[in-house]
């Protein structure tokens, strides 16, 4: 009798683990799949601040596309575009601080490291940054003393909705 009690508590043992298994495969699926979707809302965002940043500065459709391209290489991969693959024109009313800004804004959302951040800014920009040293992008990254048409801003995706009315304020004028 005793052995039939022990083989029974066994099996609900297994049966318990069994469902219980079960269920953190469930809540780990669930868990990836809501990082994902919050990643993709967070790329989104961060390429809505690319566009609402550089739109009203003249930039062509085409070249928004390579930044973009160039912004989703960075934080997917924390990789860097080479310079020969891009066509980014020079815009009078962005200065290097400006762009150093810009790159830090995004860098700073997924915590890229400093060098990489200053050779993309080099590579993204290169029409800006031709005759500059990677280690001299990365000492000024973080521009904050002074007024600059890109501000340093480390919560870019809750300031989105301001900076999306601001553009299109200025823009439907």
């Amino acid at each position: 009798m005793a052995k039939l009690q022990l083989k029974r508590d066994i099996q609900k043992a297994h049966d318990e683990l069994e469902v219980f298994i079960n269920q953190v495969q469930i809540d780990r699926k669930q868990m990836n799949e809501a990082k994902v979707a919050r990643e993709a809302k967070k790329q989104e965002a961060i390429l809505k601040y690319t566009r609402y940043t550089l739109m009203p500065h003249g930039f062509t459709d085409e070249e928004l596309y390579q930044i973009e391209e160039a912004v989703k290489l960075l934080v997917e991969l924390n990789g860097v575009t080479r310079m020969e693959v891009l066509s980014i024109g020079k815009k009078k009313d962005l200065k290097q601080a400006d762009l150093k800004n810009f790159c830090w804004n995004i860098a700073y959302q997924y915590g890229i490291d400093p060098k990489t951040t200053a050779l993309f800014a080099l590579n993204l920009f290169y029409a800006w940054f031709s005759n500059t040293e990677p280690s001299s992008i990365q000492k000024t990254l973080r521009n904050t003393t002074g007024r600059y048409t890109i501000e340093i801003d480390e919560n870019i995706i809750e300031h989105l909705p301001k900076l999306e009315e601001k553009v299109f304020d200025k823009t439907h004028q």
